[in-house]
């Protein structure tokens, strides 16, 4: 492995950690599919140590062909999902009409129901969905 491998194999690894680590993409709990991403991330670091350690260009056992192309799919794809909705017209105009609707939604519930136990169990469950709302805003 040389300078320019360790490079790319790290932004790959920036890239795998940031992808694991979103909560909006990757399902919890974790499938197969995040298994296996987090267990090549974890054979990606291990190289990255040795290299390190060594800083030689001894050939290390790096991931196969076919482990590289997985995690570079991934990636892409999960680049494609975070422009998508920025490229989207529609996206942020469902979106406004979204929280207008759970804002009324909101403001109703309150007028509604008159026992306080209800209400507090309405009121998290709209704030939680405006709450994912504002998270999709990428």
């Amino acid at each position: 492995m040389n300078k320019t491998d360790y490079e790319k194999n790290h932004r790959t690894c920036r890239a795998l950690r940031t992808m694991l680590a979103d909560d909006l993409y990757m399902p919890q709990p974790p499938n197969e599919y995040s298994r296996l991403l987090s267990s090549l991330l974890q054979q990606l670091h291990s190289i990255q140590g040795a290299y390190r350690k060594n800083k030689t260009n001894i050939p290390f056992k790096t991931l196969s062909v076919k482990q590289m192309a997985v995690v570079d799919k991934a990636l892409t794809k999960y680049n494609k999902w975070l422009t998508k909705d920025s490229t989207d017209a529609d996206f942020m105009s469902n979106k406004k009409q979204q929280m207008k609707k759970l804002k009324s939604l909101l403001s109703l519930t309150e007028s509604y129901y008159k026992n306080p136990m209800q209400l507090g169990s309405e009121k998290n469950l709209i704030w939680s969905m405006i709450k994912q709302l504002e998270k999709r805003n990428k």
